[in-house]
């Protein structure tokens, strides 16, 4: 089949979901959501990923020289944020700034957002002696991007409560835009970081910042006040428990059993849950920094694995057993896959995993004009053994155009989710979509222990393999639990309930 005609075909598809989002949820709307998946998340935190990455492991006076241990204690400290989303959920379920449930909370964050990427753009020089500031620093502006995509959320789990032919769709929406910012960021983080610094790309995130906080302010979320009387009638007194069953036509069905909470025992449940996943945050990010011994991080992190599991069993499993299923799967999935900042380490451009005598492919990078030809000879496939070590060589332009490949497997996966696999039961979507994750994934070990050496496999080839399949699959298999999530948040408690389901991606 003519693949630049199914390339048109899925643009006009998208194009007529667009305009039929536009219809029902209006122009604005999808502006802001737009902005904040696609600008906000798609493109300032890849741009932070980027810039913190080289900031991190870069030698003095440029950054801190940290080895991996150091660099995911710093991570770890840093994206506290984005595993306490559920705080923000509730907070803003439950206590509403000037009336407005969403908006309030918008505007606050973005604002923190911008202050805090100006102010470590301005200070960046002087930001490398200080790594404890440094990291304090990533904590907030991990905030002001998380609060945001929490409020989204959120509204969009109530827009599919009163439009749930439009559930899928506007999944898509949000994951698209997010697929064409990662594009845009990885096409242009190389290229800023090469020919400016690390400081550039924070001060472009306090742009991104900006764009979210203008719109908020100007009511693009469409948001009503909320009257104190509509707050103390606010729909807590019942949740409904959905299962999810596999009948012969092998589909998803919710059914809503007789069973179910006051207004009281509801709140309690999540503030429950909302408190055991804090501290739980709290002591894993204290013990990256406390704890210096491999083996005794490695049994708290067990520890703090098992406690996860225990607490979504008896608190989210009671408010809904599917819900909870759910994201126990995409808890573990995500919990047994490689380090982020092992993989960057060992593949990056560095006095330690490139030769320097000349006669490899080292000599390529020499140049300050980059282009594909020489990105593809980056690896160090002709180092002598009694070299140290032979590992690939990826410059960071070579980086940024593999991981924009794999913005384009992302959004090839949320396009064929939306096209093919909507209808199929999420049972079955995980069960697929895992088997392959798992085969591919063990094909890194290959690449790792050097053995597409033996076989005359090009490290670049592994690189964008992994990234392209990878990435479609867990694309595929994430999407599911987006849909399964909105479409099971009870009215008044959409923030809380999602923002629960979300943030145990994030520990």
């Amino acid at each position: 089949m003519n693949p630049f005609r199914q390339v048109r075909h899925a643009c006009s598809r998208l194009k007529q979901t667009i305009l039929r989002l536009q219809v029902t949820v209006g122009f604005r709307y999808l502006a802001l959501v737009s902005i904040v998946y696609g600008v906000e998340e798609g493109i300032a935190r890849k741009w932070i990923t980027l810039a913190t990455d080289y900031v991190l492991s870069d030698s003095k006076p440029s950054g801190f020289g940290l080895n991996n241990d150091g660099i995911q204690r710093v991570y770890v400290v840093s994206d506290i944020p984005w595993q306490l989303k559920s705080i923000y959920g509730i907070a803003s379920d439950l206590y509403p700034i000037l009336g407005y449930r969403r908006t309030s909370y918008l505007v606050i964050s973005s604002a923190i957002g911008v202050i805090c990427w100006m102010y470590m753009y301005i200070t960046f020089s002087s930001l490398t002696n200080s790594l404890a500031l440094f990291s304090l620093l990533l904590l907030i502006g991990n905030y002001g991007i998380a609060a945001p995509d929490v409020m989204i959320d959120a509204d969009i789990a109530e827009k599919s409560r009163l439009f749930p032919d439009v559930l899928v769709d506007l999944q898509t929406l949000c994951w698209v835009a997010f697929g064409f910012g990662s594009i845009f960021s990885d096409l242009s983080g190389g290229y800023i970081l090469s020919s400016w610094s690390s400081s550039a790309l924070y001060g472009l995130t306090a742009v991104t910042a900006l764009s979210v906080l203008v719109p908020s302010l100007l009511g693009y979320l469409n948001e009503k006040r909320v009257t104190e009387r509509q707050m103390d009638g606010c729909s807590y007194n019942r949740i409904l428990l959905h299962r999810n069953s596999d009948e012969e036509d092998d589909s998803f069905n919710s059914t809503e059993s007789s069973r179910s909470f006051t207004n009281n025992s509801a709140r309690e449940l999540l503030l429950k849950l909302t408190i055991c996943q804090t501290i739980i945050s709290l002591v894993l990010g204290a013990c990256s920094v406390l704890v210096d011994n491999n083996k005794s991080m490695l049994l708290i992190a067990f520890g703090i694995f098992v406690a996860s599991i225990i607490v979504v069993v008896r608190y989210l499993g009671a408010l809904d057993p599917t819900l909870a299923k759910a994201s126990l799967y995409i808890f573990i999935s995500r919990s047994i896959q490689p380090d982020h900042a092992f993989v960057f380490l060992w593949q990056k451009r560095s006095a330690d995993n490139c030769c320097w005598n000349g006669k490899n492919d080292y000599s390529a990078f020499a140049e300050t004009e980059l282009d594909w030809g020489s990105a593809l000879r980056s690896s160090n496939t002709s180092c002598d053994q009694n070299e140290t070590p032979n590992r690939p060589c990826f410059s960071p332009e070579f980086i940024s155009t593999v991981r924009m490949i794999g913005s384009i497997a992302f959004i090839i996966g949320t396009v064929l989710y939306n096209r093919y696999l909507s209808n199929w039961s999420y049972r079955r979507i995980w069960i697929y979509s895992q088997a392959l994750l798992a085969f591919f994934g063990l094909l890194d070990v290959v690449w790792i222990l050097r053995w597409n050496q033996f076989l005359g496999v090009p490290d670049w080839a592994f690189a964008l393999g992994d990234k392209v399949i990878v990435k479609l699959l867990d694309r595929l298999s994430r999407m599911p639990m987006y849909v399964l999530a909105a479409s099971l948040c009870p009215p008044g408690l959409e923030a809380s309930v999602f923002a629960v389901a979300m943030s145990l991606s994030n520990l």
